[in-house]
């Protein structure tokens, strides 16, 4: 076979002419068929259908001539043998090689790669129409280990265009048609590891979500979420300026999401448990943020009642137990932790007066559910509603710390100043818990500052040289030296006491350097402040 320096495909003499699939070229070539029942017609592809279980999925190799020309497109590209001003030309030229054989030819392991190279560099036009011929198998597609990358490309190429106003109609369409064809399976998708990621990627661009804060939104480190919390920052998704993706369809998002929800209203308690599925619905939680009327809507369905009941209005001891053991499972944790973060006020409210009152520190001694109950305390909006969650978790502060569960009370220190109440009885409270009756309080900053170290080894522990200071207990005594100066005396005391040694060690960590500065801008008179320096 030869082709052209544009990567136009010459055909020998049968029958076939032209750029792409002539007249006499067959178009039933699939890799990936879905045939549930037996079919005799090999080539047919199943009707997306939410209630379809596992789909029985027919491998079939590509032709031995089209294979080799997509692997001497694959070499033009490997070798830099392209021309800046070529490039969309051979792009668009390749694609139109895949008709009618595109499920097939997405779904190979090698020529998905170069699939991949050529979605992103042709032009709108070219990319539509790859993904029109794409769409009525989009979700299998979303699926497969090989096809979910081109799928993703295509989607993040189509992303480039959406602050092109002239094409915005173009680029809606298309994913007007994707999203029915992905709600229509939205189960098997959500529960997918490669659909999951695929599906993630149309929210954000349904929603207009720039591609540089696309990872934002995909999945969150738990330790990056603690730590902005505890600085004094936002945890909200909906404070991330949501606003400000001016370029999303938010109607379709909307209609899509409610869509996916409708279409798997009968697998929810499984889309709460399953890990790929939480990613997806906290993504969905992430990007609703702000607009409460969705998130009621949202959540409602999420909690276990009707789509025509509002949450809020709900008594919530009757999930109560239901909920508290879901706690137990890492991807429903990580769900509820997310719908804590962006619910409405009063939804969230709700919730902690009915559904997780009386079992916070249960929770809370959980390893996936703390989590949760950090979320909660670090979402409290009035002295009153910290006020309750001190009461049940104030007189267990020394039983957190000994089940490791100190990011817990890193969160009450940071909410008590927050809020500016409980401030003397939380200071006590851990001064009484690193500390017993019969020991001085001049070594508490000491035992915070490598709090892991210290209630691991507690009764032989001394001050280690070159271990790392904690990051939690760092972050304990930063949110402690914001506390008015009468609250705290015993622990600039204790700083005090510490040898020009340990000092300098403090400043040279990266966690006790910014205890140090906290001090220096803590109520605490200038003169023990030289003191220290």
């Amino acid at each position: 076979m030869e082709k052209s320096k544009h990567g136009k495909r010459n055909h020998r003499e049968d029958g076939n002419t032209g750029r792409g699939r002539g007249k006499g070229r067959p178009s039933g070539g699939s890799s990936m068929k879905t045939n549930p029942g037996g079919m005799k017609n090999e080539n047919a592809l199943q009707p997306p259908n939410a209630s379809t279980s596992v789909m029985n999925v027919i491998r079939k190799k590509v032709d031995p001539e089209t294979a080799k020309y997509f692997l001497e497109i694959s070499n033009l590209f490997d070798n830099k043998e392209i021309d800046l001003e070529d490039r969309s030309t051979i792009c668009a030229n390749a694609l139109e090689e895949t008709k009618g054989k595109e499920l097939e030819l997405v779904t190979d392991g090698v020529i998905s790669h170069t699939l991949q190279i050529l979605v992103q560099g042709c032009d709108l036009e070219q990319l539509c129409m790859f993904l029109r011929s794409c769409i009525q198998s989009f979700h299998v597609i979303a699926m497969d280990k090989f096809g979910s990358h081109v799928a993703e490309a295509a989607l993040k190429a189509l992303a480039t265009h959406l602050e092109d106003d002239s094409s915005r109609v173009i680029v809606e369409e298309i994913l007007n048609r994707i999203c029915k064809n992905i709600a229509a399976d939205a189960t098997n998708v959500m529960c997918s590891c490669y659909g999951s990621h695929v599906l993630r990627t149309l929210l954000c661009l349904c929603k207009g979500v720039p591609l540089d804060s696309l990872q934002n939104f995909h999945t969150t480190k738990r330790s990056a979420v603690l730590a902005e919390r505890l600085s004094g920052g936002s945890s909200r998704p909906g404070d991330q300026n949501l606003t400000s993706f001016e370029h999303g369809f938010p109607d379709m998002f909307k209609t899509f999401v409610r869509q996916m929800l409708q279409n798997a209203k009968n697998d929810i308690s499984t889309l709460l448990t399953e890990k790929n599925s939480s990613l997806v619905l906290q993504t969905v939680l992430k990007l609703s943020a702000g607009d409460d009327d969705e998130l009621n809507h949202i959540i409602s369905i999420l909690l276990g009642y009707d789509e025509d009941d509002n949450a809020q209005k709900k008594d919530y001891n009757e999930q109560k137990n239901k909920i508290v053991a879901l706690l137990e499972d890492t991807a429903y944790s990580h769900l509820l932790e997310v719908i804590i973060d962006v619910a409405p006020e009063e939804l969230r409210s709700n919730m902690l007066i009915g559904t997780l009152k009386g079992a916070l520190f249960a929770i809370s001694s959980h390893h996936c559910g703390n989590y949760v109950v950090q979320a909660l305390i670090s979402s409290a909006k009035t002295a009153d509603q910290m006020k309750q969650i001190w009461e049940e978790l104030g007189p267990n502060i020394k039983e957190l710390l000994e089940r490791g569960k100190s990011g817990v009370v890193a969160s009450i220190l940071a909410a008590c100043q927050r809020l500016e109440t409980n401030r003397l009885e939380i200071s006590e409270a851990l001064s009484a818990a690193i500390t017993s009756d019969s020991e001085s309080s001049g070594s508490i900053v000491a035992r915070i500052l490598f709090l892991e170290n210290f209630l691991r080894e507690k009764s032989y522990w001394k001050w280690p040289l070159g271990v790392k200071m904690s990051v939690l207990g760092c972050l304990m005594l930063q949110s402690i030296f914001q506390y008015p100066h009468q609250y705290i005396r015993q622990y600039v005391t204790s700083l005090l006491a510490l040898d020009n040694d340990q000092i300098l060690q403090i400043a040279k960590d990266p966690g006790g350097s910014r205890v140090l500065e906290a001090f220096l801008c803590s109520s605490a008179t200038t003169k023990r402040k030289f003191k220290v320096f």
